[in-house]
């Protein structure tokens, strides 16, 4: 169904979160190196998106730096 101005409206929802004063900033920047753009900024609906589906894996460093030593 289109919304008042033409588009048609996305199935999307609204998430907030206490976060560090730095986690923004990482979270964009991150999402901008792994191609989730939107416009000239960093598409992080997109990133949590990808998360959530499977396509991102997030890995704890310690476990990465266990991986890496093999």
């Amino acid at each position: 169904m289109p919304n008042p101005r033409g588009r048609p409206r996305l199935e999307r929802t609204v998430i907030m979160a206490r976060v560090a004063p730095e986690t923004p900033t990482a979270l964009r920047r991150e999402a901008i190196k792994l191609g989730f753009i939107h416009g000239k900024g960093a598409a992080l609906g997109k990133l949590l998106d990808a998360w959530a589906a499977g396509e991102l894996v997030l890995i704890r460093r310690e476990y990465l730096e266990k991986l890496s030593i093999k």
